[in-house]
């Protein structure tokens, strides 16, 4: 089923005067090509926690796969909601986005055995799919295997535009309920930002206002599929 494509909307108070709102299909097409999403969440006691781990953009939600005794699978059991974010490190060239909403665990057997595909061209990672979930038996996380499988469909996305014209574009998306498909985001102070310190500071210097967490720089994953994070 097709997935609409929402509304772009440039806030102007951290974009260069001559900033425009990023299309769409520069988002999808960041998601689809990062090999390495920093994934927010939180623990129980509110402390957040931060790891980078591979995640898959399909049919309009990011999907990521976890041990289930991994502190970020615990962190969900609590508190579904999360921030993924992906880019790169340099500030006057690329295209950074942080995709917030809730994790949704999937259990399709059919859907995991697109991802598990997805998962082998892309990372050559091999997974099985059983009892709703991924089995890796050449590096296990826990005694059986087994990670679970998350489906991450937007409540709201920010796309920062580096480089001139420096540009700041959130995402508005019409109301859905299912992974797979857009849910809608809150109106009321859309991105939470501190007050503009001029545009060429573009949010860039504003943007770990906007998700949860403290904001981590690039590092080097596990090798293993499933981190141990």
């Amino acid at each position: 089923m097709p997935v609409p494509e929402p509304t772009a909307e440039l806030d102007e108070r951290f974009s260069s005067p001559d900033g425009t709102p990023r299309p769409w299909s520069d988002v999808v097409n960041a998601l689809e090509q990062a090999e390495i999403f920093w994934l927010s969440t939180v623990r129980r006691d509110g402390r957040p926690h931060v790891t980078p781990l591979p995640a898959m953009w399909l049919d309009g939600a990011l999907y990521f796969c976890t041990g289930p005794a991994e502190q970020k699978a615990k962190n969900i059991e609590t508190n579904p909601h999360c921030v993924l974010t992906t880019g790169n490190d340099r500030y006057r060239s690329g295209l950074d986005v942080v995709v917030e909403g809730s994790a949704v665990r999937t259990t399709d057997e059919s859907l995991l055995k697109r991802l598990a595909t997805m998962w082998k061209s892309k990372l050559d990672w091999t997974f099985d799919v059983a009892d709703g979930a991924f089995r890796d038996r050449s590096n296990a996380t826990d005694a059986s295997g087994t990670a679970y499988v998350f489906a991450v469909a937007p409540s709201k996305v920010l796309a920062f535009g580096k480089g001139e014209p420096f540009s700041q574009t959130r995402y508005r998306f019409a109301p859905a309920n299912t992974p797979g498909q857009f849910n809608s985001g809150s109106v009321n102070n859309p991105h939470g930002e501190d007050p503009p310190r001029g545009p060429r500071a573009n949010a860039y210097a504003e943007r770990s206002c906007s998700p949860p967490g403290p904001s981590g720089g690039p590092g080097r994953p596990d090798r293993v599929p499933v981190g141990r994070a």
